[in-house]
């Protein structure tokens, strides 16, 4: 990428989920992901942010996608960790 180029990235995360979701449900959605033509794989937070090494982030930095730039719209009360997906725009340096 050139210098001063954007990164923006979303991706899924089991943090958060794994407190609200049964260990069958976890199991029965990871059987499921691994029988996709496109497997998805779930990182934590720090695998994530690690995706922006040698970038700066703007900000609201790395954050559940509710939080980025919320709109105030109701999304049925739900807290932002339920979203299972981080979201982060980042700036490569010049």
């Amino acid at each position: 990428m050139a210098p001063g180029s954007f990164l923006a990235l979303s991706h899924g995360s089991m943090d958060g989920l794994d407190k609200t979701l049964s260990p069958e449900q976890i199991q029965t959605a990871e059987e499921q992901y691994r029988r996709a033509a496109d497997p998805l794989v779930l990182r934590t937070h720090d695998a994530i942010q690690r995706l922006f090494d040698g970038f700066t982030l703007v900000e609201p930095g790395l954050v559940y996608v509710p939080r980025w730039r919320p709109d105030g719209t109701d999304d049925g009360d739900l807290p932002p960790e339920m979203s299972g997906v981080y979201g982060g725009v980042a700036r490569l340096p010049v």
